[in-house]
Order: C-alpha cells, then structure tokens, then sequence
C-alpha cells in the first residue's frame, strides 16, 4: 500500500513540476521575465535616470563619490529608503 502511494506521489510530484515549467516557458516568451524581484529599472525608472545623472562625470572632469551622489539626491528632494541614521556603512543603501 505504501509503495503505491509514494509511487502515486511521485508522479504527482512530476507533473506538477512540468506544468510549472511549461507556464514559466509561456511567460517568458510572452514578456520577456518570469522569475526574480523587479530590478529598480522596472519598478521606478525616475530613479535610475536620477542616480545615472548624479554619478556622471562632471564638466570638470571629476566623478562625484557616492557621498556625493547621496547628498545631491537628497538636495533634489529624494527621502532616504529607511529610517536609520546615515552611517558610511548605510550610505549606498540610503540614497
């Protein structure tokens, strides 16, 4: 009896698995991406121009530090993603 149903499990367990992976199949061939977190591209592409035009090299010559690029974020009206106080360790994480 056992044996029967594990065996009964096992196939379960296999088509299962094949109609997951023939749904993510569809999916990514429909859009493109099926699995993972949203990039910051997707879910807020004001933000990536911003910090892209932050971190370019100024005219004269220099590329601001991420100290820099978070200061002048915050400059622009931009809020810190937590509350914690800013530490150099919390800095990339904070602009």
């Amino acid at each position: 009896m056992r044996q029967i149903a594990g065996s009964f499990a096992q196939y379960e367990k296999t088509r299962l698995v094949t109609k997951l992976r023939g749904a993510r199949e569809r999916i990514r061939e429909a859009s493109g991406k099926c699995e993972g977190r949203k990039s910051y591209a997707e879910r807020d592409p004001e933000l990536v121009l911003a910090a892209k035009r932050l971190h370019r090299r100024s005219p004269k010559g220099h590329r601001r530090s991420l100290r820099g690029d978070c200061a002048g974020a915050n400059g622009d009206g931009a809020t810190p993603t937590s509350a914690a106080r800013p530490t150099r360790h919390h800095a990339s994480s904070r602009c």
